[in-house]
C-alpha cells in the first residue's frame, strides 16, 4: 500500500543552518532509520546554536 508522501513543513527560525537541519529532518515509514536521522539532525542543530554568528565575530 503507497501513500502520498505529504509532509508538515517545519518551523522557520531565520537561523539558515538551523533551518536547513530542520528541514533535512525527513521520517520515512521505516521506522528503523529513524534514529540516524534525528541524530543528523541534532548534530547540525547542536553545532548552528554553538556556532555564534559571523557579525559577531569581530
Amino acid at each position: 500500500m503507497s501513500h502520498p508522501e505529504s509532509r508538515t513543513p517545519p518551523p522557520v527560525t531565520g537561523i539558515a543552518d538551523v533551518d536547513a537541519a530542520l528541514d533535512s529532518l525527513v521520517l520515512s515509514e521505516d521506522v528503523n532509520d529513524h534514529h540516524k536521522k534525528y541524530a543528523a539532525a541534532l548534530d547540525a542543530l547542536q553545532s548552528a546554536l554553538n556556532t555564534p554568528p559571523a557579525d559577531l565575530r569581530r
